[in-house]
């Protein structure tokens, strides 16, 4: 296939290309232009009256907004009904929220959508402090998710398995447009080629350098892989960082990374970076912050992103993770981006990875 013409950013992108993370908001004050007819008056618009703020709650088996997570580590769906509440509209979904009740625990998680994307959001499950915010500092997803009438959002979670049980409460926040019927020209306006997407590191010859959690000894060296989806172009955004250590301190450990499309190291110290040098997005713990005091990486990433990075289908990036710290770390990294399907982007060599990637939801 020959070389596309560069006819600028397809609709709902910024002009460097990026996609957007919010979508404009409705006008709330309109005028009544005279030239156009009008009285020349100002007056709220009819079309915000028809859309409202929700911050809905997701249930475990139709319970209360409580969901309690046993200490075997057994998953269980916590589901967010869009359709529930007597809410007849379509909905746009700016953030994941959730509070852990007995402790602030972390707990691991695997977000996915219903229609009209029905998929999976992420590779593997995760911790919780990179996929949600806080009250304080909502972690805004990278785009937004327009979601159809009487879909859902659901949350395979799970508490880390020999751990604490966990109780806790998450949703989403959105707005909602009321009504009762379907728009398919706002629906149109709203589809694009690209959906948030976390990349856990995944391998698969061995799971033990399969995410949510990697564990690496004093002084060990872990390789691992963060995969694109076999689907689907990764744009990258951002790194987040969830990693702690037995000595109860900031972990220590160095890391090279490798572009395996193009097979060019991304750090050019030829021993590797101390990761907390470029690192922006950690999970820190500040002494008077609400919820125990944590600030989860999923809150400190900035509002848009700038640069970003391709990942082509089906390729990854190379992780070398070398421990410089006395105590044993638990790796818990993720990539944050876009999944991307296009026709016009080359897919490039690479193992096809394990993971349900941009696939139909199981």
């Amino acid at each position: 296939m020959g070389a596309q013409p560069d006819c600028g950013p397809p609709r709902g992108c910024l002009a460097r290309g990026t996609p957007a993370d919010t979508s404009p908001d409705v006008a709330a004050i309109v005028y009544a232009d005279p030239a156009k007819g009008g009285d020349g008056s100002y007056h709220v618009s009819g079309e915000k009256e028809r859309i409202q703020w929700r911050w809905r709650y997701g249930q475990l088996n139709q319970g209360g907004i409580s969901s309690s997570l046993p200490a075997s580590g057994a998953s269980q769906d916590i589901v967010v009904d869009l359709g529930a509440q007597g809410v007849a509209g379509d909905s746009e979904i700016a953030y994941f929220w959730a509070r852990e009740t007995s402790g602030n625990l972390r707990f691991l998680v695997r977000p996915q959508v219903g229609p009209p994307l029905n998929q999976y959001l992420s590779n593997v499950a995760l911790s919780s402090n990179l996929v949600f915010g806080t009250a304080q500092l909502p972690g805004y997803l990278p785009s937004t998710i327009y979601a159809y009438l009487n879909s859902d959002v659901t949350f395979n979670a799970q508490g880390p398995a020999g751990g604490a049980a966990r109780t806790v409460q998450c949703g989403v926040f959105c707005r909602t447009w009321l009504g009762g019927k379907e728009d398919e020209a706002r629906r149109a306006a709203h589809r694009t080629p690209y959906v948030p997407m976390w990349i856990g590191p995944e391998s698969k010859m061995n799971p033990a350098l399969t995410g949510p959690e990697v564990t690496i000894a004093p002084g060990a060296t872990a390789v691992l892989r963060f995969p694109a989806p076999y689907d689907a172009d990764f744009i990258l955004g951002w790194i987040l960082d969830d990693s702690t250590s037995t000595t109860g301190l900031e972990p220590s450990m160095e890391a090279r990374i490798q572009d395996e499309a193009s097979r060019e190291q991304l750090i050019d110290f030829p021993t590797g970076l101390d990761w907390r040098n470029f690192i922006a997005c950690p999970t820190v713990t500040i002494t008077g912050m609400p919820t125990g005091g944590v600030l989860r990486a999923m809150s400190l990433k900035s509002p848009k992103g700038g640069w970003t990075h391709r990942v082509p289908r089906t390729s990854g990036l190379e992780v070398t993770i070398v421990s410089t710290d006395a105590g044993t770390i638990t790796f818990r990294g993720c990539l944050l981006g876009w999944a991307v399907k296009t026709a016009g982007m080359a897919s490039a060599g690479g193992d096809r990875p394990t993971s349900a990637g941009l696939g139909a939801r199981r």
